[in-house]
């Protein structure tokens, strides 16, 4: 038997119901709770939590409560405390704190709250700041998060059978061993056919890769397309690609653009951008570079590489968007920095012509080599052309040969050209 742990509040599912409606002369559950009975608390705190014919919605009332009866040693009432916290819920949000609840909850058996506890574990958490006081960071201890996954997973529990699957698949090839990944793939199975959708996506990626199963991007597909039509959003991003580009699946731009369409909706900030690229260049739509501008902020906004450098040309270009040049300028060079090998380009050619900035070759050719290095063809033919005349770096001829021949194989028209000139040979290969 699978067991599916709710994702919120713990109600009277584990222990009783929300109490009858009180009179409005009485209030035996608040009287009950006033004289120190834990689960009496608990239960009030439900009612002012979720509010009732009698009981006004209050979160802030409900957090006092469950805070008294998780002090006397209700477990569920230390879960729900831990949500109320995590997500700022009547109280002052503070994960830290949200981990001390989950923990109490968890040392007394509670299932929910171990799971939470070995999630926030995993990673650990920062320090936290506030006006009067700074909470410790929560160190990761990874190994006893795995250690309670597993446990967990014993349960049949699909979230944890996942995470432990995601764990040991995030080793290195060479470190897990083939009894890991048989776990792994084993956790995943099960948890999908619960109907999680995060193994199913997980899956996905294992047949798309081959690993611990055959390599099938049929089965990658249809993994995906399961997950997506239960409401899953990432899934609905990758679906969208597959659909897109035809990856085992029969291709669909109509059916690409309807998954990147629902995903982005729902915040998936790749697929915002890929949303936006779908307006911009007018695919399955009306092309309509303002609503693809919108789709880039967005992305931008969650700091989706690709979303930062698109928005930026939008402003750089007054495009889909005012122009704004410094505003502009100062995304392109974020989107550069974060490894966008089209936004290190335009940078090392801005840096080149002195547009925005004052001229500067060093800074160019730095730029130039780091979008090369990721295989832009345009920078490696640049980078070349700097060596060859040694412009922004010390000349070396036989390096900027090289890369321009890079360049000409990766299908660089004007690099095409120098090599058809004859002065580069085609075959000429880098160090």
């Amino acid at each position: 038997m699978n067991l599916r742990l709710p994702a919120g509040l713990l109600t009277g599912v584990l222990l009783l119901a929300v109490s009858p409606l009180c009179s409005a002369v009485s209030d035996p559950l608040r009287e009950e709770a006033l004289r120190g009975d834990a689960n009496a608390a608990f239960r009030l705190g439900l009612e002012y939590y979720t509010g009732t014919a009698v009981r006004t919605k209050n979160p802030e009332v409900a957090v006092y409560w469950f805070r008294k009866a998780a002090e006397k040693g209700n477990s569920p009432a230390a879960y729900n405390l831990g949500i109320c916290l995590e997500h700022g819920i009547g109280t002052e949000k503070s994960r830290i704190e949200a981990c001390h609840a989950y923990r109490k909850a968890a040392d007394a058996g509670l299932l929910q709250a171990q799971l939470r506890y070995a999630e926030l574990l995993r990673n650990g958490l920062p320090e936290e700041h506030t006006a009067d006081r700074t909470r410790p960071a929560l160190k990761a201890d990874p190994a006893q998060a795995l250690t309670l996954f597993r446990k967990l997973a014993g349960y049949n529990i699909p979230q944890a059978q996942h995470n432990l699957a995601e764990m040991l698949l995030a080793k290195p090839a060479a470190e897990r061993s083939a009894e890991e990944t048989a776990d792994a793939i084993h956790c995943l199975q099960k948890a999908a056919d619960a109907g999680d959708t995060a193994a199913k996506r997980m899956l996905a990626a294992c047949y798309r890769n081959g690993t611990g199963v055959p390599e099938d991007p049929e089965k990658a597909a249809d993994c995906l397309r399961q997950a997506a039509d239960a409401g899953d959003a990432a899934a609905m991003g990758e679906l969208a690609h597959l659909l897109e580009y035809g990856i085992g699946i029969a291709p669909d731009e109509k059916r690409a653009f309807h998954y990147f369409h629902k995903a982005a909706g729902a915040g998936v900030p790749r697929a915002q951008t890929r949303l936006g690229d779908f307006y911009w260049y007018g695919k399955v739509v009306k092309q309509d570079v303002v609503r693809a501008a919108e789709w880039y902020r967005k992305a931008a906004e969650q700091n989706e590489p690709d979303g930062v450098y698109c928005l930026s040309r939008c402003l750089l270009d007054g495009i889909g968007a005012a122009r704004d040049q410094k505003k502009g300028f100062e995304l392109l060079e974020k989107a550069a920095r974060m490894g966008v090998p089209r936004a290190q380009y335009d940078l090392a050619r801005i840096y080149k012509q002195g547009l925005q900035v004052k001229q500067d070759w060093k800074t160019a050719v730095l730029w130039f080599a780091r979008a090369a290095k990721n295989r832009h063809a345009g920078a490696m033919r640049e980078l070349g052309k700097c060596l060859l005349a040694g412009q922004g770096v010390l000349k070396d001829e036989k390096q900027g040969r090289a890369w321009i021949a890079a360049a000409a194989r990766a299908g660089d028209p004007e690099a095409r050209k120098i090599v058809r000139s004859g002065g580069i040979p085609h075959e000429t290969s880098l160090k």
